[in-house]
């Protein structure tokens, strides 16, 4: 797991693993989609649940076309540089994860951010539970990220980022999923 995530610092140095950081971070490469249509940001049925992680399904297919396995990274919060999980279900879905790294964000509350990472076989269908929970946006601050850390898959209720390996992949995926992408002119 080490040798897998030594490549964040690589690829993404400077910007902690914080899905609404990178995009600022890494606008050259970032690009957003809704998983509901018309933008609808809350499901309000179990027919609107399900095509939300269809939508998150979909986009994890074309972005990892090298099928190869993901890691996951999820977040825990205190005050304490103690590591902690804060959602209780991830527990019993990601309970395979490890302690990656403590941050202190100092403008949050509370402000040690604890990383915890996690590789998942391609697919991972498996991980549909946790995507459902941040679809009801039961559970937040989740990435998925290819093992070379090449991409971030951000997802959160109402849509997703991406981080592209490149301005060429972004862009590929963007006209793949068009009818995903948000009507503003900034892209949100």
């Amino acid at each position: 797991m080490d040798a897998i995530l030594r490549c964040w610092d690589v690829n993404f140095a400077g910007c902690a693993p914080i899905g609404s950081r990178l995009r600022m971070a890494f606008p050259e490469r970032w690009v957003r989609f809704h998983c509901l249509p018309e933008s609808k940001r809350y499901a309000e049925s179990e027919t609107e649940l399900a095509t939300a992680v269809r939508r998150y399904d979909a986009l994890l297919d074309d972005l990892n076309g090298s099928r190869q396995d993901v890691v996951l990274i999820t977040t825990g919060y205190s005050d304490s540089a103690e590591p902690v999980r804060s959602y209780p279900m991830l527990r019993e879905i990601d309970a395979a994860a490890a302690p990656w790294r403590t941050l202190r964000v100092e403008d949050a509350d509370p402000v040690c951010w604890h990383f915890y990472a996690s590789t998942h076989r391609w697919p991972p269908t498996h991980l549909n539970a946790l995507l459902r929970l941040v679809a009801q946006d039961e559970l937040a601050n989740i990435l998925i990220v290819a093992q070379d850390c090449s991409w971030v898959f951000y997802p959160y209720q109402g849509g997703m980022d991406v981080i592209a390996a490149s301005v060429l992949r972004r862009d590929a995926l963007a006209q793949s999923h068009a009818e995903w992408i948000p009507a503003g002119i900034d892209g949100l």
